[in-house]
C-alpha cells in the first residue's frame, strides 16, 4: 500500500493519450479499489479518501470499468460514518457515468438509497442524510431508476415514493404564507436542510406515468399526497422550490386532471399566481373578484420569487394549463391578469416575458380564436416528450477534493440546469463544479 500511494503522489496532474499510462491507471484502480475492502479501518478509509480524488475528475472514470468499485462502495455504505459519507460522495461522481450509474442501478442501490434516507429521518443532523439525497437525486435523473423507486409492478407499489414525501415534509415545517419573504431571496436555511434535495428527488420520479398517478390520485385513502406538497412552493429553501414546481409542471400533462387541479380542494392557481404577486398597489377595478389570498399577500408587502428558473416554470405551467378552457375561464374569474400585468412591468428576463406575454394572449383573446393556439402548444410540448423537461439544479452533482493539488478549470462554483430528457446538445457537456463542502454548514454556499 506504501508503494501505492508513492505511485499516486507522483501521477501526473494532467492525462496524456499515452497507452503506458492507460495501463498504469487501470492497474492502479484495480489494487486501489481493493483496499476498500480491507479489515482495517485506517485502510479503508485512506483509500476511499484516494478514491474520491479520482472521482472528482470524469476522465478518470473510465479506469474504474471492470472493477468492484460499486459493490464495495456499496458495503462502504454501512460502515463508520466517515467512510460511508466519502463513499456517498464517490457515488455522487460516478453516477455521472453511463456505465457505472448503470451498474449502480442494477445492484439495487436506488433501494438501498431510499431505505437509508427514510432510516435518517428522524436524525436530521445525520453527515449521510445530504448526499445520499443527493446521490439518490443523481440516480433518477434516469427513467429506468424512477421506475425502481416507484416499485413498478409490485404489490406495494408507490411505497418508497410515499416513505420519501414523509421525510421530506417532516424534515421541514409547512411554510406559512403569511411570510412575505417566503419565496424570497433568503438562503439562510439552505445550509442547515439536508432533506432539501429530496425534492429533485420527487421532480426526476414525477417524469414517469406511475408517479403523476400517484400524485393526481384523488382517492388514495386520504393522502393526496399533490395538496400535501404544494405549499413547499412558498419554502424559503430554493432546492424545495425548485423542485416542487417542477413537479407541479409536470402534473399539469395531464389534461384529464385540469377541473380538479383548480378546484376548491386543490387551488393550483393560487399556488401559481402567488410567487408573481408583488406589494404593488392594485386598482379597485382590478381587485374586484381577484383571489382573496391574493389581495392579502399584495397587502403585507410581499415581494416575488427571485428565482428565474422557478418564475419561467410557473409560466409554463400556467401555459400547460391554458389548453383547458375552464383554465383559462378560472384565471379570469379570479384577475389574474393584473397580477401577470404588473410582474411583465418589473420582469428583467426576456424569456420569462416571452412566457408572460403568451399566458396573457390566452386571457384577453376571444375563446373562438383560442382553437389553434391551443394546438400550436400539444405540438410543442409532444416534441418534448411530455413527460419531463426536467429543470432541477443538481445535474452532474459532483465534490472535488478539497485537499486535491490539480489546478482543474472547474471552479465554476455553479450547478448546470439538467436540459431537456431526449435533448443531447452540446449543453450537456459541462463543467461540473462542487457543490459539498467538508463543513456541513457551508455547502450550500457553492451553488
Amino acid at each position: 500500500y506504501v508503494h501505492l500511494l508513492h505511485f499516486i503522489q507522483n501521477t501526473p496532474n494532467n492525462m496524456s493519450n499515452n497507452s503506458d499510462d492507460d495501463k498504469n491507471y487501470e492497474k492502479l484502480m484495480i489494487q486501489l479499489v481493493t483496499f476498500l475492502k480491507d479489515d482495517k479501518v485506517e485502510m479503508r478509509n485512506s483509500a476511499i479518501e484516494h478514491i474520491k480524488a479520482f472521482t472528482a475528475q470524469n476522465i478518470y472514470f473510465k479506469y474504474f470499468y471492470g472493477t468492484e468499485i460499486v459493490e464495495n462502495l456499496i458495503k462502504l455504505l454501512a460502515d463508520i460514518k466517515a467512510i460511508a459519507r466519502n463513499a456517498l460522495v464517490c457515488i455522487i461522481n460516478l453516477s455521472q457515468d453511463d456505465i457505472i450509474r448503470n451498474e449502480m442501478i442494477k445492484l439495487k442501490l436506488v433501494s438501498i438509497l431510499c431505505d437509508q434516507i427514510c432510516d435518517f429521518k428522524n436524525a436530521k443532523d445525520n453527515p449521510l442524510v445530504q448526499p445520499a439525497c443527493m446521490a439518490l437525486s443523481n440516480l433518477t435523473r434516469f427513467e429506468e431508476a424512477c421506475k425502481i423507486l416507484m416499485q413498478e409492478g409490485s404489490k406495494i407499489q408507490g411505497l418508497y415514493f410515499c416513505k420519501l414525501i414523509d421525510c421530506f415534509v417532516k424534515s421541514s415545517p409547512i411554510p406559512s404564507t403569511s411570510s412575505s419573504s417566503s419565496s424570497s431571496s433568503s438562503s439562510s436555511s439552505n445550509s442547515k436542510d439536508n432533506f432539501s434535495w429530496l425534492a429533485t428527488v420527487l421532480l426526476n420520479a414525477s417524469q414517469i406515468e406511475s408517479t403523476r398517478r400517484e400524485l393526481l390520485n384523488q382517492q388514495g385513502n386520504g393522502r393526496k399526497l399533490l395538496t400535501i406538497l404544494l405549499p413547499y412552493l412558498f419554502h424559503e429553501n430554493k432546492v424545495r422550490r425548485n423542485g416542487i414546481i417542477g413537479l407541479i409542471k409536470n402534473c399539469c400533462f395531464v389534461m384529464t386532471e385540469h377541473d380538479w387541479l383548480i378546484s376548491d380542494e386543490v387551488d393550483i392557481l393560487y399556488y401559481l399566481l402567488y410567487p408573481l404577486i408583488g406589494s404593488d398597489p392594485f386598482s379597485k377595478q382590478d381587485i374586484e373578484g381577484m383571489h382573496p389570498k391574493l389581495i392579502v399577500a399584495n397587502k403585507n408587502g410581499k415581494t416575488r420569487e427571485s428565482e428565474p428558473i422557478i418564475r419561467s416554470t410557473i409560466y409554463e405551467s400556467l401555459l400547460l394549463l391554458c389548453k383547458s378552457r375552464n383554465v383559462r375561464e378560472k384565471l379570469r374569474e379570479i384577475k389574474a391578469y393584473p397580477v401577470l400585468r404588473d410582474h411583465n412591468l418589473i420582469e428583467t428576463e426576456e424569456d420569462i416575458l416571452n412566457l408572460n406575454v403568451e399566458v396573457v394572449q390566452f386571457l384577453i383573446r376571444e375563446e373562438e380564436s383560442l382553437e389553434d393556439k391551443v394546438e400550436e402548444i400539444e405540438e410543442d410540448e409532444e416534441e418534448n416528450n411530455k413527460k419531463s423537461e426536467i429543470k432541477s439544479e443538481e445535474k452532474g452533482i459532483v465534490e472535488e477534493n478539497n485537499n486535491n493539488n490539480n489546478n482543474n478549470n472547474n471552479n465554476n462554483n455553479n450547478v448546470n440546469e439538467k436540459s431537456e430528457k431526449k435533448e443531447e446538445d452540446e449543453e450537456d457537456n459541462v463543467d461540473y463544479s462542487k457543490i459539498l463542502e467538508n463543513d456541513d454548514d457551508e455547502w450550500m454556499n457553492a451553488l
